[in-house]
């Protein structure tokens, strides 16, 4: 900039240079007054190397099969392979505090499940909030459970059982259950219906039903779909189901509603989650890509072949309904006297 150097008219000619840059800069706060230096800035990439998904359970079960059908779908939206890791025990708190303690940056993805996130903190005192330290991305699978017997039992139906649960005041009834959500389960059910058993858990479903079709047990709460070759072999009798509808495998076994329990409805869920904190960008890629997953035809196939329902939750969805659950698990845990 040249400055005419007449005496006065020099600063004349100044002033007006620097009134013509406030004016500039006060029309550009005007027109972007909530941009940060950041806005400005490339954003990092979403994902930067492999993501891993945190199983709370064994190998081979219906949640870990979700899992890994997910892990496997999640590359071609990603471009980053996705490792999966079992880490049960504890009540899945080995496998929460994994992903609790890993960096809120999406790369570590739950596994979440009813039991993990809502019946074991309705049931105790735990060291995470299922709400406050995990934030859902999608829900994705849920499964029907069905009260069984086995096929020599003296129970023919639903009422045989129950009037016997209803008679067992001095000497309950023995039913199998191996899972706390699954627990709570037949809790909510003995209190809608007004019977008492005493409960043996199992580690997993198949010692349990070894169990009861040797004669050891009186009922168990078993997962529907897995138990299909059992019924079908002539080992297992289906009393009743927990869900909104009949299951597809066992069209004349009538639901809990329809015995009577209308608000009655039960499904052993899974859902992805993130630890919380993790930025917004980076959750909603990973929102984006399971949204993708859950209306693929693929994913359509996988629940017809594993005989589960697909729960393609959004996460808001997923959040409430996770609430929901938490919240009936704590009822049925305090009037069942269960919770410590």
């Amino acid at each position: 900039m040249e400055y005419e150097n007449t005496g006065s008219g020099l600063k004349r000619t100044r002033r007006r240079f620097f009134l013509q840059r406030t004016a500039a800069v006060a029309v550009a706060s005007a027109l972007y007054p909530l941009a940060p230096k950041s806005a400005l800035a490339k954003t990092d990439p979403f994902p930067t190397r492999p993501l891993k998904i945190i199983i709370p359970f064994p190998p081979g079960g219906g949640s870990d099969g979700a899992a890994r059908f997910v892990a496997d779908q999640l590359p071609q939206y990603l471009s980053q392979p996705v490792i999966v890791e079992n880490k049960p025990g504890a009540s899945g708190l080995i496998a929460i505090n994994t992903v609790k303690s890993a960096p809120a940056d999406g790369h570590t993805i739950l596994l979440g499940g009813n039991s993990p996130m809502a019946a074991v903190p309705a049931l105790s005192k735990v060291t995470y909030d299922p709400v406050e330290d995990f934030q859902a991305i999608s829900g994705l699978t849920r499964g029907m459970v069905m009260l069984g017997v086995s096929t020599k039992s003296r129970f023919e139906t639903f009422e045989d059982l129950l009037q016997a649960l209803k008679s067992s005041v001095d000497k309950p009834l023995l039913g199998g259950t191996f899972s706390d959500g699954y627990r709570l389960s037949i809790e909510w059910l003995g209190q809608l219906a007004g019977f008492k058993f005493e409960n043996v858990a199992y580690k997993g479903q198949e010692p349990m039903t070894t169990e009861l079709v040797g004669g050891h047990l009186d009922f168990a709460v078993i997962e529907a779909a897995s138990a299909a070759e059992m019924v079908k072999g002539g080992r297992i009798r289906p009393l009743v189901v927990s869900g909104e509808t009949r299951h597809p495998l066992y069209p004349s076994v009538e639901t809990l509603k329809e015995k009577g329990y209308p608000e009655y409805s039960f499904y052993s869920w899974t859902s992805l989650y993130v630890k919380a904190g993790t930025p917004s960008p980076v959750f909603s890629v990973l929102s984006s890509a399971l949204e993708k997953i859950m209306n693929s035809g693929a994913a359509v196939q996988y629940a017809k072949n594993r005989g589960t329902e697909l729960m393609p939750y959004s996460a808001e969805k997923m959040q409430q309904y996770q609430k929901e659950q938490l919240r009936l698990y704590k009822e049925t845990a305090i009037k069942a006297r269960l919770r410590s």
